[in-house]
């Protein structure tokens, strides 16, 4: 059917290195991709594009060594959105809201920015 593709079953992995060093495998509804422990690139070129640190749990957009949990850069000066948070569940007068938990998980009313319909609320303290 296609001459240059792998078919493989359901149950079977792509293994890469001698060692198993990772695997490409499909779990029945997902990719998965098992890297042992080893960091994710995507790259353009020589250009890392997205940068998983398997040490460190990190993921990076736009970095190569993500410093913290979440990192995303933007290297070219631009008007555009660096993130958006978006709800297509809430009616148009809904609220949207990023909020910031503390380490049990619970949202501190204080902490956190909220928009609503005419504006932006602000209500983030130190």
């Amino acid at each position: 059917l296609f001459p240059n593709s792998i078919f493989m079953a359901d149950s079977q992995a792509i293994v890469f290195g001698t060692g198993s060093d990772a695997e490409l495998s499909w779990g029945g509804s997902y990719l998965n991709l098992n890297t042992k422990g080893n960091d994710i690139r995507i790259m353009d070129g020589l250009t890392t594009k997205v940068h998983y640190d398997a040490s460190s749990n990190n993921l990076g957009i736009g970095v190569s060594n993500p410093a913290q949990k979440l990192v995303v850069n933007q290297t070219v000066a631009s008007s555009d959105s660096i993130i958006r948070v978006q709800n297509s569940n809430l009616p148009a007068s809904g609220n949207h809201r990023v909020e910031f938990l503390d380490a049990t998980g619970t949202t501190e009313a204080s902490k956190f920015f909220k928009h609503e319909k005419g504006g932006v609320k602000k209500n983030l303290k130190e």
